[in-house]
Formats: structure tokens, sequence, C-alpha cells
């Protein structure tokens, strides 16, 4: 049995994944590569000369690990032969590929700990030099993938999903100490541990386990018709359930079934309309029904599995759906998650995989922010509010275009009319500018997507777009069966060109390491037992840090839910009714819509009934407003009805004016859409020349190094000593080049230097 005697230098796993070594939030204090390193152990133990430079991952035998799903470069594959690992093999290769990328974190994990290990540590007694033993220790039991409840395998998906690998690390650290220090036997703790372990989240669903369900997944990119045929086999049955990311599709879907003449039932989470004895449903995915037995179930947009805020519905609709047959929809990044989840499940897995219907093609160049290039049929893509109303107001003012806009904070029944304008060939819309609310749930005839920007705000700072954002608003060009089947997509700025091309380029990206998951109701009520005086946001805070995952799952982030009970933290409520608020739609941010949160967490809580028309929270005008802060006023209006709506469905004797709520949704709605008719943005659009910034392309680069291109660099394929990943998998379905069992490097692509004489590329 062949043994790994030494890592390979450090340098090559930051080329392979430069911002999965180490996240600069958590460690500021960790040094570049090129110093070898080293760290000083600081804070609480800055007497101490260890720096842990010692620290390497133990010998270890290659056991029955996963298929490989990495990428890895010539100069990695030579390393790893010079330690011994057979690089035929695909198991040990993943094993020595996940040992380089865990090695680094793994040393400042305990060579220099943040205050908040320190502070943990010190809560169970472990200070000063026991808990730099007890650091090192931990750190080379799990290098030496010795522990079941940490492996290697696990630790280095968490890096590669950019998880905080202190939070990832720490409920096994406290595992090890429970396990190894005989003065810490906290009872308490391992009660608390016990309850939040999330390692096996399919026994929740006991119902579906004890089906044999066949998963059947459609996947392919935008405009590819998989979620047309999962749709088709919804209606051909005789009881099934489809579940989408948005209130638009469910309602999209629940209007054609019942078109069709199958009587359907809605269910969302501020709209109910069930009758008995009805056999088909039409919901979001988190009102998914999973108590009631189905023929056929589809799960649309199934790769939001691994979204950091929603991603939880989408897992518990995989585990819990009791339908013999479950469509997933989405695209094929999800695959080997989906089949590594269905192996433990013990459900079957058949793959469809699925080719665009309509011809995209990129445009030789970008449009050196000219408007007077904008043709009717176009959609730019910006990502800021203002700025959506700024090129509507400059697009309008230089050519006799109108332009329709749509964006997430506008409701979706104003969207869909929006959308509908812009379709239309005799509404006088020609142009639409949008945000990337337009990457799923309308259907829109669209020529030319045309990138404002390639970075959008994600609410702390600007970040680059994902390979999968790229992918989905580009794909939005070209519709099956419209004017304009052929599709064309650009950027505004010739400096971006280089990044859509590079996306676009991609046929095989890294595939989706982790699905999410939430805490139960059962699971709160239970560390609530145990710790009486905690608050419910203290609460949370000690479920994340206890959490116990595998590599196939991750905590959902909580920060919504905990920022909510913050909030309402002063009122007198149940636990039940503080899981239920932290759930509801309430931007916590948002001034005008906290206040009616706390207004309706007070009825609650007194039990008494409240009226909306009563309650003097909301207030419709009469006229269309004039400016772009009283519209942002009335759509956190139709927020505030839509939350009240949210809320009478769980408790109904408190809510009880459903149908005057419903009266006022609509005329907001009305009202929303005559003020986007008329108004005028006042801010002037600008926008320079400028050059794709290094972040952009090293972030996206972490993300292209799968399909075995170089992205950034314009090299032809070079010595073996020129990093150039490659994909090891040996499946010729996925487009891998893999012959005999040997690795061929794939031929470079040429045409993607954002030069303004690139020939047109078409997919």
């Amino acid at each position: 049995m062949q043994r790994l005697s030494r890592a390979p230098a450090f340098a090559s796993a930051q080329a392979v994944c430069p911002r999965a070594i180490i996240s600069a939030k958590h460690f500021q204090r960790h040094r570049s590569a090129k110093s070898g390193s080293k760290r000083i152990w600081k804070e609480d133990f800055s007497n101490n000369s260890n720096n842990f430079s010692h620290l390497k991952p133990a010998p270890i035998r290659i056991d029955s690990l996963e298929g490989f799903d990495a990428p890895v470069s010539h100069s990695m594959l030579k390393s790893f032969e010079r330690d011994g690992v057979n690089v035929k093999d695909s198991k040990q290769l993943k094993l020595a590929r996940d040992l380089l990328m865990i090695k680094v974190p793994l040393s400042a994990f305990a060579a220099s700990p943040s205050p908040y290990i320190i502070a943990r540590l010190k809560d169970i007694r472990i200070v000063d030099e026991e808990a730099r033993t007890m650091l090192s220790d931990y750190v080379n039991k799990v290098s030496s993938d010795s522990l079941p409840y940490m492996r290697v395998s696990a630790v280095a998906d968490a890096l590669r999903a950019s998880k905080p690998i202190e939070r990832f690390l720490l409920p096994g650290l406290y595992e090890f100490i429970l396990s190894n220090v005989k003065h810490v036997d906290d009872q308490n703790l391992r009660t608390l541990m016990k309850f939040s372990d999330l390692r096996i989240p399919a026994e929740w669903y006991p119902g579906a386990r004890l089906l044999k369900r066949n998963i059947i997944l459609h996947v392919g990119p935008t405009n590819s018709g998989k979620t047309y045929s999962a749709l088709k086999r919804l209606q051909e049955s005789k009881s099934g359930v489809y579940s989408g990311p948005l209130r638009l599709l469910a309602h999209e879907v629940y209007e054609r079934i019942n078109k069709a003449g199958t009587p359907c039932n809605l269910l969302t989470g501020e709209e109910r309309r069930i009758s008995d004895g009805v056999e088909k449903w039409a919901c979001t995915v988190e009102m998914t029904p999973l108590t009631k037995e189905f023929e056929v179930a589809v799960v649309d947009e199934i790769q939001m599995i691994g979204d950091e805020q929603r991603g939880w519905a989408w897992t518990q609709a995989l585990l819990g759906l009791q339908a013999k047959e479950v469509h997933l929809c989405g695209e094929a990044t999800v695959i080997p998650l989906v089949e590594r989840i269905c192996e433990m499940t013990g459900d079957t897995v058949t793959i469809h995989h699925y080719k665009r219907l309509t011809e995209l093609v990129i445009e030789p160049k970008g449009f050196q922010n000219n408007f007077n290039n904008i043709r009717p049929g176009d959609c730019v893509v910006t990502f800021s509010r203002k700025n959506i109303f700024a090129l509507r107001k400059r697009i309008e003012s230089v050519g006799n275009l109108k332009v329709a806009v749509i964006y997430g904070n506008l409701p979706p029944e104003t969207r869909a009319e929006q959308a509908k304008l812009f379709n239309s060939i005799d509404s006088g819309y020609d142009v639409l500018v949008a945000s990337d609310a337009i990457g799923m749930g309308l259907n829109l005839n669209i020529r030319r997507i045309i990138f404002e920007r390639m970075d959008k705000f994600n609410g702390k700072e600007m970040r680059p777009l994902t390979l999968s954002q790229i992918k989905q608003i580009a794909g939005r060009a070209g519709r099956f069966k419209t004017q304009y089947e052929r599709g064309y997509v650009c950027t505004f700025n010739n400096a971006d060109m280089r990044i859509l091309n590079q996306a676009l380029a991609v046929t095989n990206p890294l595939p989706l390491p982790s699905a999410g998951l939430y805490p139960t109701l059962e699971q709160m009520e239970k560390f609530a037992a145990e710790l009486p005086e905690e608050t419910f946001t203290g609460l949370l805070d000690k479920f994340e840090e206890l959490s116990r995952l595998d590599g196939d799952y991750f905590l959902c982030n909580l920060s919504q839910q905990k920022e909510t009970a913050s909030m309402i933290q002063e009122i007198d409520l149940t636990l039940s009714d503080r899981y239920t608020l932290v759930a509801a739609p309430c931007n916590a941010d948002n001034g005008i819509i906290s206040a009616s949160m706390m207004k309706f967490a007070r009825a609650i809580s007194s039990g008494d009934e409240l009226s909306l028309e009563d309650s003097k929270l909301v207030f419709v005008p009469q006229e269309p407003v004039k400016s772009s802060e009283k519209l942002r006023e009335l759509e956190s209006m139709h927020k505030i009805i839509v939350l009240y709506l949210w809320l009478s469905f769980r408790f109904p004797s408190i809510f009880t004016s459903v149908e005057a709520a419903q009266h006022l949704k609509t005329e907001s709605e009305i009202m929303i859409a005559r003020s986007l008719e008329e108004l005028n943005g006042n801010r002037k659009y600008s926008r320079v020349n400028r050059h794709a910034p290094k972040e952009m392309e090293s972030s996206l680069n972490q993300e292209l190094t799968y399909s075995g291109l170089d992205v950034f660099s314009g090299k032809d394929a070079g010595p073996i000593e020129v990093e150039k990943p490659v994909p090891l998998i040996d499946n010729d379905s996925r487009g891998h080049d893999v012959e005999d069992g040997r690795v061929r490097p794939r031929t470079p692509w040429h045409g993607a230097g954002g030069s303004d004489r690139a020939r047109e590329t078409k997919y």
C-alpha cells in the first residue's frame, strides 16, 4: 500500500486555489507564501517561541476515498509521483490533492489561532501550553486522516467552498478534546453537540426513506428545454408537485396545469389556493409539502442547493419529498453532489443532459460605453437600483427608444408586467434595463445581453460575478421559437470582454461541494432546554458553533435570522413564535419594514387581532410617485403587505384582514407600475474605461481551473513546468481528456484575450 511521505510545496496549492488557502477575514496575521508560511503565536501565547513550523501531515494509508473531482497541475503530478502516489489511481490522487490544499490552513489554525478560538478553549479550561499542545495534536490527527469525524476530504471541500476554516474545525476540536482530556468532562457540551449533529440529515425524513425513489436529473444551460421535459412528466402523472425558487414560477406552473384542464393547488409563503381532493401542487421550494405522497415531483433550479441563505430548502426537498420520481432541473455542477447524497439515501439516479436550443454568440468587442449602439431587443444588465434608472434615462435621451426595467426589489407581479411590455411588439417598449433578477423566473425575448459591469455589491463589498451568474444571465439572450432565436452577448466596456470570454469558454466548471442545512424547531427546543437563560440569538450562535457536518453539507448563513431575533428580543414570545418570525420575509436593515415587524411581533405576544387597515403601517398613494426615493418607500409598503399575508397563514387569529391586505397589495402593484411609467431618474450615468480588476481575474480563475484551461494566461501548451490545470475524471461524457488512464492536456483556447479583433465565438 502506498504512503505519502511528504507534502508538496505550498506554492502549487496557492496556484490551484488562491482563495481557498486561508480567509483574510479570519486570519489577518497570515503571511505570504514566500515567507515560508511561518507564523508567530500572538495574543495570550506571545511568550512562547514555538512557531509550529514542524507541523506536517503524518504518513497515511490510502483508503477507500470517493472518486477524484478536483484540478491538478502538471508540476503537482510530478511532485505526487516523487512522494510515491500512484497518479493513475484517482483515490490516491484525490487524497494527495486534498492534503496539499489543507496543509497551510491547518498549520495556521494551530500556530496562530484567532481570539475566537482562544476564547472557546478558555471556556472549557484549556489555556496556554495545554492549548498549544492540543491544537498541534488535533491538526496532526486531522492531516493524518485518522479522525472519523473530521476527514481530510471534508476539510478540503469546506475550503473549496470558501467556508471559514476555524468554524468548520471547531466542532471536531471539541470532540477531540472531550475524548482526550480527562479534566474536561462537560456533559452539557456533550449534550449540545449531540443535538447539533447534522451529519446524517437524511434520517430527518423517515417517510421518504421508506420509498425506493428514482432521482432524475435534467441538467443543461439556460434555454435548453430541461424544465419543459420535467413539467411534461408532471402533467402526465396522477399526482405531483412542482417546487420552484420564485413565486412567479409557481404561479406560471399553477396556471399552466389548470389551463390544461387538470386542477392544481397553489402554495407559496403569502398565498394559498387549495381545494380538497386536488392531487397537483405548484409551490415555492420552502413550502414543499413533505408529508404528502406523490407520483412525480419536480424541483427547479436545483443548483441553488448550494446557496448560502436558501440552500436548505432544496436540500429539504431532495431528502424529504415522498415521490416515486423526483425530477431535479438545473446546472450540471450539481451532479456529483446529488450522486453522493443519493448513495447515502439509497435512491437511484438517472441523468439527462440537454444542449442549448438556440445559438449564443459573443460579439467581437464591447460597446466602448457608446449608447448609440443600443438596439431594440437589447437588455442592459447592471446591479445597482440607482444605475438602472440612470441608464434608463440615458438610453431614452439618446435615441427613440423606450425602456422597461426589472430589478429584485420590484414585486414579482410588476416584474412580470414589465417583462410582458418588453416582449410585446406593440407595447412601444424596445429595450430592457435589468439586474440579475432576470436570471430566472421570467420568459424574455432578448436579442442581446449587455453587461454594464462584471461585479456587484454583495451587501458588504464589491465582488466579481460568479461563473454561474455570468452563464445564467448571458444565456437569457436568444429564445427558442421567438424572433430572436440567435442570441448575442457583450459588455459595455471593452476591458470586461476578457472576463466574459473566459467565463463562457468554460464547459465544465467546478462542481458544487455541499448542500445547505437549517436547524429544525426540535433542535432549537432541545438547545433552549439546555441553555434556559440564553437569548434566541445566542442559541443560533451556539448552534452554529457546535454543529457537526460532513463534507456534503454546510449550515446556511443565519445572519439575517439573528438580526431579526435581536430586533424582537425584548418582546415576550414563545420559542416557537421566535423560530417562525426569524424565517419571515423581513429586511431588518429597512427601517420601515423593521418597525412593522416589531408591531406585528407585539400583536402576536399580546394575542390581539391586528387589522392592516387600522395599523396605520401602510399608505398607498393615489397618484404615481415622482422620484426613485418615493418609489423605494412604495416598494417597502408592498413588502409590509406581503409580510402581513405571510404571517396571516402562520397566525390566522391575529392577522385576520387577509382580503383587505390582498386588495392593498394589488393597489400598490398598480401604483408601482404607473410610477415606473412616469418616473424619470435624476442621477446622471457615468462610466469610464477601465481594466478588468486583478481581483476579478483571480476570483474567476478559481472557478475556471476545473475546465482544463489556464484562462488568464494566453500561453500555448508549454513544458511540464508550466502550471497547466487539467481535469482528471475518466468520464468522456463530460468532455474530459483522459485516454487509457493517462492525463492529456487540453489544447488552450486562443480566442479569449479580449482583443477587438477576436472572432465571433458560438456556443
